[in-house]
């Protein structure tokens, strides 16, 4: 059996940024790093250790210069501090993160809330820390929230997603993630409405070009007819995905 060539997959934990940031119960600073200490432990190499964000607003990463002055480092291990703004990037590089994760939004309804900007300006943003991060020696990513659905917006634009890949691709050679930032089955329902709504309209395409090379005489099954049909079938591709 031919072995087959499977690309690398790297794991990200994001559990001490993510995964506590919501919670109603502090942790202290001391839990924080016990939290990141066990993933080592366990083989994280690449994991995001916290965000340097406004404490007003995300009080459970109130001490994120605290845990990243307490983060024992070891070898081939990557600590990436989640930014939302130049403020936050450049506490993170005096804070010696290895790597900093710029967020936007592809809908402008969770940009405004979550950044207090549009979705254009939150890349633009993303941009500028990248930038900054690399003018400092350090890595960056970029990370495309409510890729797949918007809690405010709704259906989200695949195309635009997109767009705004190419965009950061073109900055952020090191990755660049697209989320859902909503509830799992929400986000699933969504993206099923999505494409069932699509398929419709494929299908519903493909009856009129039927009808319409049918009506030119030719006969299905024929070079002509194959060539009619791919012909429109180009045609009405762009109007798939609006």
């Amino acid at each position: 059996m031919k072995e087959i060539d499977m690309p690398d997959i790297e794991m990200v934990e994001v559990g001490p940024r993510d995964g506590l940031q919501n919670e109603s119960v502090l942790f202290s600073t001391s839990q924080k790093l016990e939290l990141i200490a066990r993933a080592l432990d366990a083989g994280v190499r690449r994991i995001e250790a916290t965000s340097f964000v406004n404490p007003k607003l995300v009080p459970q990463m109130a001490d994120a210069d605290a845990v990243a002055a307490g983060l024992q480092r070891r070898d081939g291990v990557i600590f990436i501090g989640l930014v939302l703004n130049k403020r936050g990037a450049l506490r993170a590089i005096e804070a010696g993160m290895d790597e900093l994760g710029a967020v936007c939004a592809a809908s402008d309804g969770f940009a405004a809330r979550n950044q207090g900007k549009t979705s254009d300006a939150s890349l633009a943003m993303c941009c500028e820390v990248v930038r900054l991060a690399r003018a400092h020696g350090r890595r960056a990513q970029i990370t495309i929230s409510t890729a797949f659905g918007c809690p405010f917006d709704g259906e989200v634009d695949p195309l635009r997603v997109v767009e705004m890949a190419r965009a950061a691709a073109a900055v952020s050679h090191d990755h660049v993630v697209t989320i859902a930032k909503r509830a799992i089955g929400a986000c699933f329902h969504e993206l099923e409405q999505s494409w069932t709504r699509r398929a419709d309209r494929i299908e519903r395409f493909a009856e009129a070009d039927d009808k319409q090379c049918q009506s030119y005489g030719l006969q299905p099954g024929t070079a002509p007819y194959a060539d009619c049909r791919l012909k429109l079938n180009k045609q009405h591709q762009a109007s798939w995905f609006q």
